[in-house]
């Protein structure tokens, strides 16, 4: 009688296994794009670097991103907002608009350096240590770090 039972358990457990693995890697497919995209939204991203060229001393450029696809931050001098499309490391900022408010050359010079990186946009990715790599198609990268993490 042992037998019997031992192996109808014996079959009972592969198929739960085999069940769960289905359920398991048609969640992954179905939601993956959305849980990596996921990973922006919720923090403040502060921007580090523009285009190899760093930020002016003091100044303060970041990126918040929205789980309803809406972006908005610093641009150094002004803030902006917009929509964004982000899809399995796929990065599109649209409709991106602006304050007005004039400030030093090399203030308004570097935002107008982000604000055509982050336009130009294609791809983003996070590195090794968590930080921010959104990269245009000639490889120019704006690089930002999660605000709890850079505090």
């Amino acid at each position: 009688m042992s037998k019997s039972f031992s192996v109808r358990s014996s079959r009972v457990v592969p198929a739960g296994l085999v069940l769960g693995a289905a359920i398991l890697l048609g969640a992954c497919a179905m939601f993956g794009a959305n849980s990596v995209a996921a990973n922006l939204v919720g923090s403040e991203w502060v921007v580090e670097d523009i285009g190899g060229a760093g930020i002016v001393d003091s100044s303060k450029v970041s990126l918040n991103f929205t789980d309803d696809s809406q972006i908005s931050g610093r641009a150094s001098c002004n803030g902006y907002g917009g929509a964004y499309s982000a899809d399995n490391g796929a990065l599109q900022v649209s409709r991106l608009i602006s304050t007005k408010r004039m400030c030093p050359p090399a203030l308004m010079n570097q935002e107008q350096r982000f604000m055509q990186l982050l336009t130009d946009a294609v791809h983003y990715e996070f590195d090794s240590n968590g930080a921010l790599l959104i990269k245009t198609a000639t490889g120019e990268t704006i690089l930002a770090r999660s605000a709890s993490v850079s505090e």
